[in-house]
């Protein structure tokens, strides 16, 4: 598969500042270290110079690597392995960061996870997050957050409660509650929209205020920036939609509309061509297809009003049900194959 250079761009967007702050974020290195056999008192454990050298309480720790845990005075149950993971924390418990500089700048979070280089290196007091992944939850100081995959949540400060599984799936979030992307790119470009779920490599992958939309399929509701309570399931269905209120089931239906609202669509293709029309509700294969701003138009069956592009306010059920009819309204045709001409009012049987 080949890589865009928006892509590539965004690797090396991260992969820079990551390297620099090795050298911001090192101090000068402590003269002594731990019993070199590991045992320390407390039921402590630690191998490498300047690791856990400021305990006075804490128990049950566990630090391998340069300064790790280094800070620690009295948390307990922290794991930490890598160099300067957990350096920061002084009280906080029940941790375990594995990678280098993971959870570097946690001092009194509990029960934190970070898996990777960097992963959580930025978290002061947060609780319950758990990031795997090379930079994963790198920015995040918030509460009950969980990425999984390279970069993923990686802008994410304040936002909680939610889940990202997928190369830098939900990278951009910062504010943004409640929200799931499954999928690499998934809801890349999301900052403050809550309670959305995008499924698939690319779902949701534009939006930025979007606020409660599902996008099931790859690149579903692709394009969608700000638009609210939309639902799409399957290949690029509602993939340039930026309003609100559609319902899109099937491959590429909606996949053209952009302002409609309250539209929807239920089959391959159904209103794939609609742009501004509203309220319209086609369920079948290529049903109402070639549509863009008609409005309240009901089509029920394969290819039924198939032709319509502007016609308001048409009922077609059945197979090629007014499958002729491009721009008349007020028309209702009832069984297969009933089509009506293009001024509309005219339906007959054939």
């Amino acid at each position: 598969m080949k890589h865009s250079s928006r892509d590539r761009g965004t690797v090396a967007g991260l992969l820079i500042p990551l390297v620099l702050v090795c050298f911001t974020l090192l101090p000068m290195a402590q003269a002594v270290g731990p019993d070199t056999e590991g045992s320390i008192a407390g039921s402590n454990n630690g191998e490498g110079i300047g690791v856990l050298v400021n305990r006075t309480s804490g128990v049950w720790n566990t630090g391998t690597g340069f300064e790790a845990l280094n800070h620690l005075t009295a948390g307990n149950q922290n794991t930490a392995m890598g160099l300067r993971a957990l350096l920061s924390d002084t009280n906080g418990g029940f941790n375990t960061a594995t990678g280098v500089l993971s959870l570097f700048s946690n001092t009194s979070g509990f029960f934190n996870s970070a898996t990777g280089a960097y992963s959580l290196a930025n978290n002061i007091s947060g609780t319950h997050n758990t990031a795997n992944g090379y930079a994963a939850l790198y920015r995040n100081t918030a509460d009950n957050n969980t990425a999984t995959g390279f970069a993923a949540l990686y802008h994410n400060t304040i936002g909680t409660f939610n889940t990202a599984n997928g190369v830098v799936a939900l990278q951009s979030n910062t504010t943004g509650v409640l929200n799931t992307a499954t999928g690499s790119q998934a809801l890349q470009s999301n900052t403050t929209g809550g309670e959305n779920t995008a499924n698939g490599s690319r779902a949701l992958a534009s939006n930025t205020m979007g606020a409660q939309n599902t996008a099931t399929g790859a690149q579903a509701l692709f394009f969608n920036i700000v638009g609210d309570q939309n639902t799409a399931t399957g290949y690029q269905a509602l993939f340039n939609n930026i309003a609100d209120d559609n319902t899109a089931y099937g491959y590429k239906a909606l996949t053209g509309n952009t302002f409609g609202v309250a539209n929807v669509a239920i089959g391959n293709a159904a209103l794939q061509g609609n742009t501004d029309g509203t309220s319209n509700t086609a369920s079948g294969d290529d049903a109402l297809t070639h549509n863009s701003t008609g409005g309240g138009n009901t089509a029920t069956g394969f290819d039924a009003l198939t032709n319509n592009t502007t016609g308001d306010y048409n009922t077609a059920n059945g197979l090629f049900a007014m499958g002729n009819i491009t721009s008349g309204s007020n028309n209702t045709a009832l069984g297969p194959d009933i089509r009506c001409n293009v001024f509309g009012r005219d339906c007959r049987f054939h």
